[in-house]
């Protein structure tokens, strides 16, 4: 029901069941709602991250599905912007998907 409302404006009007209160969205929301709804079924776990997000190397690489010292080896060789708090460094989100772009599919299986 929620890919018919997808193509027909900028924003779509929602009426909620257990609300009397009408919700306007982004079409943009429904396609990323129909998006995680897809992964639900297909008994895929789903998490949003902020496109700010600050990750340590550890939570990178589980989303590049690599090891951290692999990834740890590339941010070192300059291939993402990384900077450290203390001994630790951390990625942020937009610089991590970003890197993952450049390496492409054969590279690493992000889970996205």
């Amino acid at each position: 029901m929620l890919g018919a409302c997808i193509g027909r404006g900028e924003s779509v009007r929602l009426c909620l069941i257990d609300s009397e209160a009408d919700v306007t969205v982004p079409v943009s929301a429904i396609h990323m709602l129909v998006d995680i709804l897809s992964q639900m079924t297909q008994g895929n776990a789903v998490s949003l991250m902020p496109i700010h997000a600050e990750l340590t190397t550890q939570q990178a690489a589980n989303l590049l599905n690599v090891s951290r010292p692999f990834l740890v080896k590339q941010l070192e060789a300059g291939a993402s912007p990384f900077y450290k708090v203390g001994r630790h460094r951390r990625i942020r989100f937009s610089d991590l998907m970003a890197y993952h772009e450049r390496l492409g599919p054969t590279e690493c299986q992000c889970r996205r």
